[in-house]
């Protein structure tokens, strides 16, 4: 066996901090000593993760055989391996998940066997060399919070608790580049039990019903304020056949499978960055953009009645430095029923 050949091992790692010393413990054990370890992490930078990750990795800041890469934002496992493959040295790459480990032996003997079962020849590729959709510049230009909004719930019912972390989960970590639409139920999908959605409380018209998937226009409520808020431009939004108890009237926007959907653009000529958190009773949806789009903007409800209904017109204004009205923009129409209708 050729023991000059280097063997780069990259690690991707994302939010499973607590399991990657073992994984890089493992590589570095090995019993093949000509080695190198490439750690991606790919944790958005301003996340828990990424300083829980940042403190393990701590303690391999002087060990030369071990390199730590940080993506800014979260840009999947594919483009964290593509990092991993264009920083390697060695000859041999391999790849190991972040929750997994190597046992003391297992380079040297695959190594073993490739030198003695492979015939190595140069071989000619065609490299067709496509552009990413997303670059580092364009990343680099989310660098301030546009706006955020956060609801309340009870966590007291454990399904809709789950509903509510799931459709959070599935919507966040979003970039979105200029000029492109945001879909919710995209993002989702389905809300089926096939997909971890369970039965809670749903409004089904007019009336309170247990269906599967309860919990979620709450999140999709809490967005879409955060989303006015931010002056994104909302391209699908409609609002519940009853009032909501987590935002007031006028500012909730209801999801269906195959139905309602939530959407909207980005206007700015900069990516924004969608992200959502839940904990303790508590949904959070923030927005992070380019400093130089972030707009001082309120929220104008004017409530209404019509043939006896409870309803209400949605507007954003935008204002001055000074707190002056600069413009209205209508954004949506809502009509409720009665709860004894």
């Amino acid at each position: 066996m050729n023991k000059n050949l280097k063997v780069s091992t990259i690690i991707t790692t994302y939010r499973r901090a607590d399991m990657l010393k073992r994984a890089i413990d493992s590589v570095l054990n090995q019993t093949y000593s000509n080695i190198e370890v490439i750690v991606v992490d790919d944790n958005d930078e301003k996340s828990e993760d990424r300083k829980n990750t940042e403190e393990i990795m701590t303690s391999y800041a002087n060990n030369p055989k071990v390199k730590y890469i940080k993506h800014k934002v979260n840009m999947n496992g594919a483009a964290a391996r593509n990092t991993g493959i264009k920083n390697s040295t060695g000859e041999i790459v391999c790849f190991l998940d972040d929750d997994d480990w190597y046992l003391e032996t297992k380079i040297e003997k695959q190594l073993e066997f490739l030198c003695k079962n492979k015939d190595y020849k140069a071989i000619d590729l065609k490299v067709n060399i496509k552009q990413p959709k997303i670059n580092t510049e364009a990343a680099k230009s989310v660098n301030t919070l546009l706006a955020e909004f956060s609801t309340k719930f009870s966590t007291n019912d454990s399904n809709r608790v789950t509903n509510i972390v799931l459709s959070a989960k599935a919507t966040s970590d979003v970039l979105l580049m200029p000029g492109e639409e945001f879909s919710y139920n995209n993002l989702t999908g389905k809300r089926t039990k096939s997909n971890g959605y369970k039965d809670a409380p749903v409004i089904i018209n007019g009336k309170l019903e247990q269906d599967v998937g309860g919990g979620v226009c709450q999140v999709s409520s809490t967005l879409f304020n955060s989303v006015l808020y931010s002056g994104l431009d909302v391209t699908s939004r409609r609002n519940h056949s009853l009032k909501s108890s987590y935002v007031s009237i006028g500012r909730d926007a209801m999801v269906s499978d195959g139905g309602s959907d939530f959407r909207f653009k980005n206007p700015y000529s900069h990516p924004v960055y969608i992200k959502n958190t839940v904990s303790n009773g508590v949904i959070t949806s923030k927005i992070y953009g380019n400093a130089s789009d972030k707009k001082n903007i309120s929220i104008k409800v004017e409530p209404y009645t019509t043939g006896g209904l409870d309803a209400a017109k949605t507007y954003i204004e935008n204002r001055d430095s000074n707190g002056n009205v600069i413009r209205t923009q209508y954004i949506s129409n809502s009509v409720y029923k009665n709860k004894n209708n």
